[in-house]
């Protein structure tokens, strides 16, 4: 179920970027920036993780999250599988090539937007 979730979301993502660069600019493996914060998103970061850990599309994923309050089940996932956490909110951040967005509950500012080389975040 993970790695359908996955390779639809990556299928999906591949399809946009042949209109927006050429294409053999962006191929595989490839640098995610995931934002989540709940129950919701925790299943597609565990895809993305299972293929990271594969080290054949993702070759690096990085969660953004909040941690105001208590850690929530992203947070706590991501620490677990030892995934570099950043604290909503950040600043714009290079190296990424997809920003992966799924129930992260705040609006994500055009200069972080543009950091993606494909100037785009795709929200689940």
């Amino acid at each position: 179920m993970f790695y359908v979730k996955i390779k639809t979301i990556l299928i999906h993502c591949q399809n946009i970027r042949q209109y927006s660069k050429p294409i053999n600019k962006f191929k595989p493996p490839w640098n995610i920036l995931f934002f989540g914060t709940d129950n919701f998103s925790l299943p597609t970061l565990q895809a993305l993780n299972y293929r990271y850990a594969q080290n054949d599309i993702i070759s690096k994923l990085e969660v953004v999250t909040t941690t105001k309050n208590k850690p929530n089940v992203i947070y706590q996932f991501a620490s677990k599988e030892k995934l570099k956490i950043h604290s909503w909110p950040i600043n714009a951040m290079n190296g990424f090539h997809i920003g992966l967005v799924v129930s992260f509950g705040y609006l994500i500012p055009q200069s972080i937007i543009n950091s993606f080389p494909l100037k785009s975040v795709y929200a689940l």
